[in-house]
């Protein structure tokens, strides 16, 4: 919340309050020690994984240092990078993805290539690396060894992974007790057109049911969403379709899905160029609009006017959604059609102010499981971070105000306004003289009931800036 106050006096009081209905807990930044690294990370992948209170991210340091990590338990640690050896293979790491991984139980999948002509999904249990499938395996139908992979999703027992071979073959494939089987593959015809299968990088499994986005080789303008279930590959939706509550047709469908609670989720992008996100069963009947740009930005100016990533999880959808006006970029929460915001570009984190960009927060189809959702944030002067934060279900707190109308000032006695806020929650009230200006402490409290903040020294400048900043 912003409110600037012109006063009788040449003081003018700006109040940068920051948000606080969730509580955000750091994993780690660009000021982390590099576990088994040296010095500090740089710069994060574009993804999060979360299961069960751990999150797994690439990251990046000095002198080419780049590794995937875990965090759980407020202790961070190293899964693999470069230094290490590749699982059956002869040399070390060269390339760890970073998107290509994710967790489950506590188990690390990730892709990776090596030094040796190593190319293969690999998984860390407890610091122990072993292979998952690699360039040695066979693909199922006589196509030879595969090539390369792309992300592994986890269900159980099962892994889904997209895998690539020779004279341009690439499919859908599940890894269960030591077997693989095709969902798909580039010989596989597809629906209503003449050509066959082509695929994206994202092969999202829940259970039984797996999904994913595809085009057609012949035409690759053709896609769609598709999902197999009990053994029965069925479109869920396609380009020409119409779009359900629209009135338009999909122009393009994107990739990945994501099934939950017995549902496919997707995004696709109509006719007029607008992207909406919409609910299927999984015979792709009941279609379900969820959010279109005729959807208000909670607590921002105007409606959305695009989305970027976004994760399901039973009935509750958590997107990126950005606007032309204020706060231009935030992540949301939707569920049973009310959208409520998470944290937004107007929010200070960590006591940070985020980069004016719609890549300053981002979240991707492993972000969130249990309610618990990670994301990454880019901050000003180029700091950047990986953070949680519990959604839906608790941790709701009153939104820290300064009241406007009571506050007052005097040459002799400085400035005073009435504060209110969550009873029992750390807050740190600071001022600068100007934006740009180092931030000073004016006042650590806990709070437990409406307050009155004095600044005496307010006096002595002829502009102060007051924030408020959860602890």
């Amino acid at each position: 919340m912003k409110v600037i106050l012109g006063l009788l006096t040449t003081v003018v009081v700006t109040f940068n309050v920051t948000a606080a209905s969730l509580t955000f807990t750091k994993v780690a930044d660009t000021g982390t020690t590099i576990p088994g690294g040296t010095g500090n990370f740089t710069a994060f992948g574009n993804a999060t994984a979360v299961h069960d209170g751990h999150v797994v991210f690439q990251a990046r340091g000095d002198n080419s240092q780049s590794g995937i990590y875990h965090w759980a338990n407020s202790t961070l640690s190293k899964v693999a990078d470069k230094n290490d050896s590749v699982p059956n293979g002869t040399g070390t790491f060269s390339f760890l993805s970073f998107f290509a991984f994710s967790v489950l139980d506590g188990r690390v999948l990730f892709q990776g290539a090596g030094t040796g002509g190593e190319n293969g999904l690999y998984a860390w249990n407890g610091g122990t690396l072993t292979k998952l499938v690699d360039h040695t395996d066979a693909i199922p139908g006589g196509f030879g060894n595969y090539t390369s992979f792309r992300l592994p999703f986890q269900a159980g027992d099962s892994v889904a992974f997209i895998g690539y071979g020779p004279n341009s073959h690439v499919g859908a494939y599940v890894l269960s007790n030591s077997v693989i089987t095709t969902i798909a593959d580039s010989t596989t015809s597809f629906p209503g057109g003449t050509g066959t299968f082509g695929f994206s990088s994202e092969v999202p499994i829940e259970g039984d049911t797996v999904a994913f986005w595809a085009f057609e080789s012949s035409d690759s303008s053709r896609n769609g969403i598709f999902v197999q279930h009990n053994g029965t590959l069925t479109k869920i939706a396609q380009t020409g379709d119409t779009a359900f509550g629209t009135g338009q047709t999909f122009s393009n469908l994107q990739s990945p899905p994501v099934p939950t609670g017995g549902k496919i989720v997707f995004q696709g992008r109509l006719a007029d160029s607008t992207l909406a996100t919409f609910r299927s069963n999984l015979d792709g009947t009941g279609m379900e609009k969820l959010l279109d740009v005729n959807v208000a930005i909670p607590s921002g100016i105007g409606n959305f006017s695009s989305f970027g990533g976004f994760v399901a999880e039973g009935s509750k959808l958590v997107f990126v959604g950005n606007g032309s006006g204020s706060p231009g970029t935030g992540i949301y929460e939707q569920e049973n059609g009310t959208s409520t915001k998470v944290i937004d570009l107007t929010d200070m984190l960590d006591g940070q102010s985020f980069l004016a960009s719609s890549q300053s927060l981002k979240i991707t189809s492993r972000s969130l499981q249990a309610g618990d959702l990670a994301f990454i944030a880019a901050f000003d002067g180029g700091a950047a971070g990986i953070y949680t934060t519990a959604i839906g279900g608790g941790g709701q707190m009153a939104s820290p105000t300064f009241s406007a109308s009571s506050a007052t000032f005097s040459p002799t006695s400085g400035f005073s306004v009435q504060f209110t806020g969550e009873v029992g929650q750390a807050y740190q009230i600071q001022y600068t003289g100007a934006l740009g200006n180092a931030w000073q402490t004016l006042i650590d409290f806990t709070y437990s009931a409406p307050m009155t903040v004095t600044d005496a020294t307010a006096a002595s400048e002829a502009a102060r800036l007051y924030r408020v900043v959860t602890q």
